[in-house]
């Protein structure tokens, strides 16, 4: 169970591509048919995408359940990632830099002039 809004599930399934999963709102439900022998293991790999605006801890929970173990068992772990914003590489052009560009073009341009009006007195 992914406890933010800001994250969709994409898809879980077992490691050999089955669908054994199905979603509802930020709770997945994956059903594992038959039993698992001692030490059997199923790997389930969810994909989820990340709104832009999220920040923060986003906290995933996962809980395991037996409805054919006499005891109940139940097992439950969490994992935590935190969300940071990329900073942005670069720079923007300001409103100088445009100004700048035509005074550039129009300089070069007065340059090429001059140079044709220079007389040669010989």
């Amino acid at each position: 169970m992914l406890n933010q809004n800001k994250v969709d599930i994409v898809s879980a399934q077992t490691a050999d591509g089955t669908d054994i999963c199905e979603a509802s709102g930020q709770t997945v439900t994956c059903v594992i048919d038959g039993p698992l022998a001692v030490d059997a293991t199923v790997q389930i790999t969810m994909t989820v995408a990340v709104a832009d605006s999220a920040r923060g801890v986003l906290t995933n929970t996962a809980v395991v359940t037996s409805e054919t173990d006499p005891e109940g068992a139940q097992a439950e772990a969490s994992a935590e990632v935190e969300v940071t914003t990329i900073p942005v590489t670069g720079g923007e052009l300001s409103a100088l830099g445009l100004l700048a560009l035509p005074l550039l073009v129009l300089g070069g341009g007065m340059v090429l002039i001059g140079r044709r009006r220079r007389t040669v007195d010989v």
